[in-house]
């Protein structure tokens, strides 16, 4: 009884050492689902015993479906990752390769350990080494507090991250970013969740509460194939063949991809960044499909779009979802300081799209023009299945740029300038930029009325299934 009393104190004291962080597992995950592993882990800092290494480990389910969990517990030393620490967390991640089940980490860490020395770093690398190889196992972040240095890098490498406002996240020391940049402001205005929301697109969801971290987390984990039936037909009853006709009328990514999706419910990711790229999940006859909507102002994409794209598409891949493109842009918007990484990010989007090993079909709804025909909804790229909406363009240049390009003696020789711009973009549409053109090549499936693109997207994905 002694040696009883004796584990009872001992998981109590545990216990209140990591009260904090064991309510944002409460949040998270099923009442009463938790299991924690290596809960009397601990190594020694500075000659003092750190209570579960400043990490509780285990697993549980979110909503029923299973999950493994590594949560930073920043009541001990400030969370930061140690020799012991790691091991806990190297635990997991197998444990979640093993399971083929989604891995969720609740970080919040100061950082290295660094009475270790050179063994904390080893540490990290190993830590770092076993996420980046995960492969095919949903990797979800939810960046609670502080995330800098390498422990930045693995939030990074992370496929769908959720973070709370006021979190903080930096390569370097934030107060050293923030020094040489002169700012004034908190950390986690300068370098929290609406900065990187919106200006490095590592932040897909932000939350304010537990409750909206756990709605989101629901809605996503719901999304993920490993935790559906990626083969079922569609469970929620919404018509197959449901036609949406005010597509015809007016078409924009938001109205098109729910009138694609089940019950035109989808979750967008990084929406705060690159706007002019829609990146969501949604079930398409209950499967989980990636979408990548465009709808470039000026029909033009920038670089950071095109990041954004290239992103979202490794990742749909590497889970094992069929691909849709909704396809309204044409050329890359450059500047001569984007130009020096322009070329990179553009052929990492090629290569992601040329390589995809699943299913593709892409619906251009407006201009297919240039660089996004070629990635986005040709055949030469590999796309299985192209629709085109009858009033699109599909060209090597916009319309309105034709009279410039092609037709500058008729333009110039033209008494009224402006009337004969506007005759030669119509000769243009006619005969160089209609869909039909390139239906009769081969290039494009079917030219459909807007108002039918689900049905033909469905039965499209069911003929490749």
């Amino acid at each position: 009884m002694d040696k009883i009393a004796t584990l009872n104190s001992e998981r109590q004291r545990l216990s209140e050492a990591s009260s904090g962080i064991r309510k944002v597992i409460s949040a998270v995950l099923d009442a009463d689902s938790f299991v924690e592993t290596g809960a009397f882990a601990t190594g020694k800092a500075f000659d003092v015993a750190t209570d579960g290494e400043g990490v509780v480990t285990g697993f549980g389910t979110v909503q029923g479906f299973p999950v493994y969990l590594i949560a930073q517990n920043s009541e001990v030393l400030g969370g930061s990752l140690g020799k012991a620490h790691a091991e806990k967390m190297l635990k997991v991640i197998e444990m979640a390769k093993k399971a083929g089940a989604p891995l969720i980490s609740i970080v919040d860490s100061k950082g290295a350990r660094l009475s270790e020395g050179v063994t904390v770093l080893e540490s990290y690398a190993k830590v770092l080494a076993a996420v980046s190889n995960l492969s095919e196992i949903p990797h979800i972040c939810i960046l609670k507090g502080v995330a800098c240095g390498l422990m930045a890098n693995y939030v990074s490498l992370c496929d769908f991250v959720i973070a709370a406002e006021e979190c903080v996240m930096s390569a370097g020391m934030p107060m050293t970013v923030m020094s040489k940049a002169n700012l004034l402001s908190k950390p986690s205005e300068a370098l929290g969740g609406k900065f990187h929301s919106e200006k490095s697109g590592l932040i897909d969801f932000t939350y304010k509460t537990d409750a909206e971290l756990s709605e989101t987390l629901t809605k996503l984990i719901s999304l993920i194939p490993f935790s559906t039936d990626c083969i079922a037909e569609c469970e929620n009853g919404d018509d197959l063949n449901r036609i949406s006709a005010n597509l015809n009328e007016k078409v924009c990514p938001t109205c098109l991809i729910e009138a694609i999706a089940d019950d035109g419910e989808y979750l967008e990711l990084a929406s705060q960044f690159a706007t002019e790229v829609k990146c969501a999940l949604a079930t398409i006859n209950g499967v989980t499909t990636a979408i990548v909507a465009t709808d470039a102002k000026g029909a033009k994409l920038s670089v950071n779009g095109v990041y954004k794209m290239a992103k979202f598409i490794a990742k749909a891949d590497y889970l094992n979802m069929p691909l849709l493109t909704l396809v309204n842009s044409d050329i890359i918007d450059t500047d001569i300081r984007q130009e020096t990484y322009a070329l990179s990010m553009t052929s990492g989007l090629i290569a992601e799209v040329a390589s995809y090993a699943h299913p593709k079909i892409a619906v251009i709804y407006g201009n297919s023009v240039g660089f996004s025909y070629s990635v986005l909804s040709s055949k030469g790229i590999g796309f299985d299945y192209v629709l085109a909406f009858a009033n699109a363009a599909v060209a090597p240049i916009l319309p309105e740029s034709a009279p410039n390009i092609l037709y500058v003696d008729e333009l110039l020789g033209a008494g009224d300038v402006e009337a004969k711009r506007a005759e030669l973009v119509s000769k243009y549409e006619e005969y160089m930029a209609d869909p039909m053109l390139a239906a009769r090549e081969g290039y494009i499936d079917d030219v459909i009325e807007p108002a039918h693109v689900r049905p033909y997207v469905v039965n499209a994905f069911q003929m490749l299934k």
